[in-house]
């Protein structure tokens, strides 16, 4: 689960593209990212392909949305360097932290039917004695856990993330417990630090879930069914990996071969513990991306209802933490508000897989795209989609 290491770079890319069509004084030099240039006469899985072979991607989906149109959508590749079965629009890639907006949203949705407040501490959900946790963990909100400022542990780092049964004993019972267990646990043993400041934290989102289920009975992947995937009507969605399910859907590819291929990573190979699920592991089709995208620039930018108030969905995209001058983070989102521009942004992955989800506020368009390796190349290539595609 990596973390908002190339966010950054999303944004400052996109922010660009924004300025530079109000104000070409401010033009940066990104011709670096146009390596595969995007001819008009071209069609888009001609441009894909050559993205694919020159940046060596087992496979990739990408789509370029408005709110009620798609301007751009492909899948091609495929599925691992052992099968070679193609991948096409129904195939099944993991989003990364990217899920974390959906966690966020299935907060707001919360918010709105009254069960629930941005301002609620993580304190009012733990049946512990309050003199057994840190003092500062008292004060720690769902807003904080969102936005990245908690000050929780990160559980960013390979040896946290995937040995978290090893490093946290006695985790046990249904993911409910395991999730409850995690948040007292940490409140406990580990002092939060940089509290208020931006610290990336998948556990403070494993913390925030397990506020959701205490007040529910039921798990995040339950709610987020009921209350998020459905209404949405994304059917392909999945918690996890495709390839748990299917061999034939995409799998990830951790590192490269001496002749530059991805190697294929089998299904028990740096398996993810389902207690972070709500940090990012769902899986869907880039069609099913490509509609949420859809949904979050119509909460943004029309009037209508969809199944929550847009207003909530709003706020979600709000700066809340500073990362760097020019960057901040929302509640799920990366944002940054430059020259009159705004983007909102994610990117996810493990390593062995990456995917992007950015939303340019000038424009009022989105682009998904979604891969099965995780390292530079896979950034470069969705750099160089976003350029050239945004100039159309």
């Amino acid at each position: 689960m990596k973390n908002l290491i190339t966010i950054g770079f999303i944004l400052f890319l996109l922010i660009n593209v924004s300025c530079n069509r109000q104000n070409n004084t401010n033009q940066q030099d990104l011709s670096y990212l146009s390596v595969i240039k995007f001819e008009k006469e071209a069609s888009f899985s001609e441009f894909l392909e050559k993205i694919r072979n020159y940046y060596k991607l087992p496979a990739i989906a990408a789509a370029v949305v408005t709110s009620d149109s798609i301007i751009y959508i492909e899948a091609l590749g495929i599925n691992n360097m052992i099968d070679s079965v193609e991948v096409g629009l129904s195939s099944k890639f993991n989003l990364g932290s990217c899920g974390k907006s959906f966690t966020s949203l299935l907060i707001a949705k919360y918010v709105e039917n009254g069960l629930i407040h941005w301002d609620n501490k993580i304190i009012d959900y733990m049946s512990v004695n309050e003199k057994s946790i840190f003092n500062d963990y008292k004060e720690i909100t769902i807003k904080d856990l969102l936005s990245h400022s908690s000050g929780f542990p990160q559980y960013s780092s390979d040896e946290d993330f995937f040995n978290i049964s090893e490093n946290i004993p006695g985790l046990s019972g249904s993911i409910i417990n395991k999730r409850k267990q995690f948040t007292i646990w940490n409140c406990q043993n580990t002092e939060p630090t940089r509290k208020g400041e931006f610290s990336y934290s998948n556990g403070g989102y494993v913390a925030v879930a397990s506020m959701l289920e205490s007040i529910s009975d039921k798990s995040w992947e339950e709610l987020l069914n009921e209350e998020i995937i459905q209404p949405l009507g994304l059917s392909s969605a999945i918690i996890g990996f495709a390839q748990d399910y299917d061999r034939n859907q995409p799998w990830r590819h951790y590192h490269r071969n001496n002749n530059d291929f991805g190697v294929p990573l089998h299904s028990s190979d740096r398996s993810i513990p389902d207690l972070f699920n709500p940090a990012g592991n769902i899986s869907m089709s880039i069609g099913d991306f490509a509609k949420y995208a859809q949904f979050q620039l119509k909460c943004l930018f029309e009037e209508d209802k969809t199944f929550i108030n847009p207003d909530l969905v709003k706020i979600l995209h709000e700066p809340i933490v500073s990362i760097s001058q020019n960057e901040s983070y929302g509640l799920g989102w990366g944002v940054n508000i430059m020259d009159g521009g705004k983007v909102s942004a994610h990117s996810g992955g493990d390593g062995s897989t990456y995917a992007i989800i950015a939303i340019d506020h000038t424009s009022k368009k989105a682009w998904v795209i979604l891969t099965n390796i995780g390292d530079s190349q896979a950034e470069l290539a969705c750099g160089n989609i976003i350029m050239e595609t945004q100039k159309f």
